[in-house]
């Protein structure tokens, strides 16, 4: 990596490396971004400045993410080169590489047996942010939704029918209590009328005939 960075011509390139050693095996691990100078000279350079950015500060900011911890997102370069990944895998498997040959795309993935959101953009640098997340992971708030859904269709079932059964008890209770005026007393049978608007109809003929 270090040959690599010190020789050619650079200009905001980057290379996941580690900067890791026997002497301090807990470094972290570390994206390296090289400079050739003098800027815009391409045969004649003279010297390299490489700045190291610590990974774990890139990391920390896509844990805001809701999914990443049940996930896997990688950052590609302009060359296609794995230079972030939270999983701590720099090279994505063959068939991977080939469904994100497209700019942006959103697909499902089967990844070991299981069943994966594919999701991938690229950048105006040429970056390319890829996200796998599993169908189960994604479909989760979908699925709570749902349930909340028919819970809440049931519940303005239930209230419905409260309201309609009160409101019908509501207006019935009026004519209950007048055919009661009307036929007390009276032990008039209730089998010749059909309902109570006929027996007060009945009753009101016979008073007045």
């Amino acid at each position: 990596v270090r040959t690599e960075l010190l020789t050619g011509y650079h200009y905001l390139t980057y290379l996941p490396t580690s900067a890791s050693s026997t002497a301090n095996p807990s470094t972290q691990n570390v994206i390296a971004s090289a400079i050739s100078l003098p800027l815009g000279e391409t045969s004649n350079i003279k010297g390299t400045i490489v700045m190291l950015i610590n990974e774990q500060q890139i990391l920390d900011l896509l844990k805001g993410i809701q999914w990443v911890d049940n996930g896997a997102m990688f950052i590609l370069d302009e060359k296609g080169q794995v230079i972030i990944s939270t999983s701590n895998t720099y090279k994505l498997s063959p068939s991977l590489l080939a469904e994100t040959q497209n700019a942006n795309g959103y697909e499902t993935y089967n990844a070991d047996g299981t069943t994966q959101m594919l999701s991938f953009t690229t950048g105006a640098s040429g970056w390319k942010y890829i996200s796998l997340v599993p169908k189960s992971v994604v479909l989760e708030r979908v699925n709570e939704m749902k349930t909340w859904a028919i819970y809440l269709i049931i519940l303005v079932v239930a209230a419905g029918s409260a309201a309609a059964y009160w409101m019908a008890y509501r207006s019935y209770s009026p004519i209950r209590d007048l055919v009661y005026t009307i036929n007390k007393g009276k032990n008039v049978p209730r089998n010749g009328p059909s309902n109570e608007y006929d027996f007060i109809r009945n009753s009101i003929a016979a008073s007045v005939a």
